[in-house]
């Protein structure tokens, strides 16, 4: 069987391991590729929480950074996972704290929202797209066309 570098698309109603799939198929590339990097992505904060939490039953906290969307002001009102908090850009109570590149490529997995995604291109301004493996976008119905773009993309920085 022959793998092509294609997009695939996993459909189906709530409630039949959509989700589950995306993070096995995680796991089964970090197993099998241990050095690949992989950006996850979805609409909202808690679909990327749950994949975030999901995954730390296959891999190491600190091979995952979790990149939290700025209107976020305040990491202790419980809109965060308290577990993925810790390896953010919200951890030791900053706010907004990016990591340093060498920090950034560190990570095997990031996980952002589909519009936050844009803000890693202020790393290094390369198309961040450019610096994953794979990009797996979770809930992707949820989403707008365009938002749906940006994590593929990688070349657009939106304030």
């Amino acid at each position: 069987m022959c793998i092509r570098d294609s997009p695939y698309v996993i459909f189906g109603p709530p409630g039949t391991g959509k989700t589950s799939l995306i993070v096995e198929s995680i796991a089964q590339i970090l197993k099998a590729k241990p050095k690949a990097r992989v950006m996850v992505t979805a609409q909202s904060n808690s679909a990327c929480d749950e994949v975030g939490q999901r995954l730390l039953k296959y891999i190491s906290a600190n091979k995952i950074f979790r990149f939290y969307s700025p209107s976020l002001l305040n990491p202790d009102n419980g809109e965060t996972s308290a577990v993925l908090r810790k390896t953010s850009n919200l951890r030791d109570g900053k706010r907004n704290q990016y990591p340093t590149l060498e920090e950034f490529f560190h990570f095997n997995v990031v996980i952002v929202t589909l519009m936050s995604c844009s803000r890693l291109v202020q790393l290094d301004g390369v198309g961040m797209n450019r610096n994953f493996d794979y990009i797996f976008v979770d809930e992707c119905a949820a989403a707008a066309e365009p938002e749906a773009y940006v994590p593929i993309m990688g070349e657009f920085v939106i304030y």
